[in-house]
């Protein structure tokens, strides 16, 4: 089963702040933050909790001075761990 992928983009405002929003399903602006590194770091929480809670792979793209976006970083959902194996059947 294929999961789900979501993007978060990370946009620069014309009076220098970063806006991060995307296309989940809510589809407003997460936040707003004054440096990039601090939006980036808004988006990977982000990116994190929505990821264990919906199970989404989420993408952090960046906006890059030409306009582009560049892929900064994958969250993953986490991995399901099978916690009761099978017994061990001896012959």
């Amino acid at each position: 089963m294929r999961t789900k992928t979501y993007t978060l983009r990370i946009e620069e405002r014309s009076d220098g702040r970063f806006i991060t929003s995307g296309e989940i399903p809510a589809g407003i602006p997460l936040e707003v933050d004054s440096t990039l590194s601090k939006a980036i770091d808004a988006a990977v929480r982000e990116a994190t909790l929505l990821s264990r809670r919906n199970g989404w792979q989420i993408g952090i793209e960046v906006e890059q001075e030409r306009g582009g976006f560049k892929l900064e970083q994958i969250v993953n959902p986490p991995l399901k761990i099978r916690r009761n194996p099978r017994p061990r059947i001896s012959l």
